[in-house]
């Protein structure tokens, strides 16, 4: 595996364990805070959460070309404008696309391991610095992007939403999770190269 590879894979695996750190958080705030308004532009934890999956289910389909549900993810995309929802908003269109919530939580667990799958079934001799995706985005325009940026963009994607949802937590009056990469590798005694 190279080096490159062996960065993303550390990414991969990190992104897992921060979800991991983030859900067990989520899981004890209560409902009502969980499904509030929380000045996020997904609306509420919830919303931000099936953001966070549908987005990774998107990068996963362009990344494996399995684009059986693409077409389906790419319209609930559309149809969920980024437009700021009014301060009195009592909900959002992302909060429908999981509704349950310890359903949408076992969907990002388990589309967290499948980037780890994805990525440790690479081939060693894979160049991803010169590998590029081509593909229709949410747009509709065909575009052909850099495969080592995009992975990157993968997992930063889920760092800024935990973020957000981090600071919601503490600004509903609870305690937010760690979820910095140095602790991720000081825990897994993890050696990206």
């Amino acid at each position: 595996m190279s080096v490159v590879q062996k960065i993303i894979l550390n990414q991969a695996r990190y992104n897992l364990w921060a979800n991991q750190q983030l859900l067990t958080s989520v899981s004890e705030i209560p409902e009502d805070s969980y499904r509030a308004h929380a000045g996020l532009i997904f609306r509420s934890i919830h919303g931000t959460l099936n953001h966070i999956l549908v987005a990774d289910k998107i990068w996963f389909a362009r990344f494996t070309e399995n684009y059986e549900n693409y077409e389906e993810l790419s319209n609930f995309l559309r149809m969920s404008s980024n437009v700021p929802l009014a301060k009195d908003a009592t909900s959002s269109h992302w909060e429908s696309f999981v509704p349950d919530r310890k359903e949408l939580s076992a969907k990002i667990i388990e589309q967290s391991n499948k980037w780890i799958n994805h990525i440790t079934s690479l081939p060693s001799t894979l160049d991803i610095e010169n590998k590029f995706l081509t593909y229709t985005n949410s747009s509709g325009a065909t575009v052909k992007t850099n495969a080592l940026v995009d992975y990157l963009h993968v997992f930063n994607h889920c760092t800024h939403h935990r973020g957000q949802i981090s600071a919601a937590i503490t600004g509903f009056g609870y305690k937010a999770p760690v979820m910095d990469l140095v602790y991720y590798n000081i825990q897994h005694d993890e050696k990206p190269f």
